[in-house]
């Protein structure tokens, strides 16, 4: 029975994990399935796999929540650019996931931060199309920064769920 909840919680994570860019919290996910198992099966998952899955959780979070802003204002967008960014990943999140789930929700969420940064620095801050794009372009470079950093820490997680599975 052990190893049946050991391998449901596995794909469950790691499902999880793959849709973080969606907005899932798959990282958090994961941490709730590590205190789980932990009570569920003594022994396996330690307090501090559990402590060390949820600051990887925390880190990943933090760090895509910055890095969409940080990599727009790199590129030379405004307060208003940053915050075009962030309004457009979430905007185009929920676009592309009512247009075609799963995929729809990974391209949205990458094409609406690029492009709502790019109409803000261009149009309303009237930067200019070129200066626009270049800070477009720093939030889609953020954003995929963000997004490998993120999925990172969740392999680490993966990691440790399956650690914790081999006593």
């Amino acid at each position: 029975m052990e190893i049946t909840v050991e391998i449901l919680f596995f794909i469950i994570a790691f499902v999880s994990i793959a849709l973080n860019p969606t907005a899932v919290p798959g990282n958090f996910i994961a941490v709730g399935l590590l205190l789980l198992h932990h009570f569920l099966f003594p022994g396996g998952v330690s307090w501090l796999m559990i402590i060390s899955g949820l600051f990887f959780a925390l880190l990943g979070e933090g760090v895509e929540s910055l890095m969409g802003m940080m990599g727009a204002k790199k590129y030379g967008a405004t307060r208003w650019g940053m915050a075009a960014a962030f309004v457009g990943g979430l905007l185009g999140t929920v676009i592309g996931t009512a247009l075609i789930p799963v995929i729809g929700t990974l391209v949205g969420v990458f094409a609406g931060g690029f492009i709502m940064t790019f109409l803000v620095e261009a149009f309303f801050v009237k930067k200019g199309v070129r200066k626009g794009l270049k800070a477009g372009a720093g939030t889609l470079l953020g954003r995929v920064i963000s997004t490998a950093f993120k999925y990172t820490m969740g392999f680490s997680l993966l990691l440790l769920l399956v650690r914790g599975f081999w006593r």
